[in-house]
């Protein structure tokens, strides 16, 4: 049996579009220390389901809940059913 990985997504996902396409992504915004803890910083970061977006590349441009944000990595985690993209907001 085929799981619903659409759950995942039903609380905490947010609109994201790319393209035409138009599909649900958790994103996180994690802040970090960065020169030794004098400047503070936000890493972004999208999951979503990577047959979604099979074609997601670094450089594309995707918007998340009408933000415009660069992707500068996708990598697939866990079993692959899931990718992640690192951020850079524009």
């Amino acid at each position: 049996m085929e799981e619903n990985l659409d759950v995942f997504l039903a609380d905490f996902g947010l609109d994201v579009v790319f393209g035409d396409i138009y599909t649900k992504g958790i994103l996180d915004m994690p802040d970090q220390n960065i020169l030794s803890g004098n400047v503070l910083s936000t890493e972004y970061s999208l999951t979503f389901i990577t047959s979604t977006m099979p074609s997601l590349l670094s450089g594309d441009v995707l918007s998340v809940d009408e933000i415009s944000y660069k992707i500068r990595e996708v990598e697939k985690i866990v079993d692959g059913k899931f990718s992640r993209a690192l951020l850079t907001r524009v």
